[in-house]
């Protein structure tokens, strides 16, 4: 399987000063990515707007990439010792 590593750099919103966007970490099913920014003023929407900008602007970078999201399954087994009543509950 091949990567294609791309550079990019959050576009600075309004009301913001950018610090760093880094790849951070593996996560169990994620590629972990930190953007840390300072928003320039108090009102928690205008937060949530610029947060929001930001997400999609990292979403629509993927798209270009053509870089796809896939969602984690997992497979749960259950097995009963031997002798276990079946349908019996405590």
């Amino acid at each position: 399987m091949r990567i294609r590593a791309f550079r990019w750099r959050p576009r600075a919103q309004r009301f913001t000063r950018v610090d760093r966007a880094h790849f951070a970490a593996y996560g169990d099913f994620s590629l972990d990515f930190e953007v840390v920014y300072d928003v320039i003023g108090a009102d928690f929407t205008l937060y949530m707007d610029i947060q929001q900008a930001i997400n999609l602007a990292i979403y629509r970078k993927f798209q270009e990439e053509g870089i796809q999201f896939t969602y984690p399954t997992q497979e749960l087994i259950v097995r009963r010792p031997p002798g276990e009543l079946r349908g019996v509950t405590a």
